[in-house]
């Protein structure tokens, strides 16, 4: 029983709550990245503001349609289907292409600076 018991949480362990990472595209380091295409960036990403912001403040056809997975949608239409649900904007607009991407505005970093220094003793 206990040796049923201990495979049973090692087996929940390993797949509930360690996170796993699948290799799917491997570079060597010797390559060179210059001329490496970026990833896409996933929309969920953003904070419901930036996509806001990235949807009114560039140029629909040019920068956020490429982007659409339905490319017959018009502004108009994807905007009433954006709410602040994300799996609104992935049914829509799953990732954001390199063009896109150089158009959000970069966030705001708040640094802490520690003014006083610590030593053992």
């Amino acid at each position: 029983l206990y040796i049923s018991f201990l495979s049973f949480t090692t087996f929940f362990l390993s797949s509930y709550l360690i996170p796993s990472t699948t290799i799917s595209k491997y570079i060597e380091p010797s390559t060179n990245r210059t001329d490496l295409l970026s990833e896409n960036m996933p929309v969920e990403l953003l904070k419901y503001e930036e996509l806001n912001n990235f949807l009114n403040n560039n140029n629909f056809d040019t920068i956020v349609k490429p982007n659409l997975l339905n490319q017959n949608q018009t502004l108009a239409e994807l905007k009433s289907v954006i709410t602040k649900k994300k799996e609104t904007w992935v049914n829509n607009i799953p990732f954001l292409n390199e063009i896109a991407k150089s158009k959000i505005n970069l966030r705001e970093i708040v640094s802490i600076t520690q003014r006083t220094n610590y030593t053992r003793s």
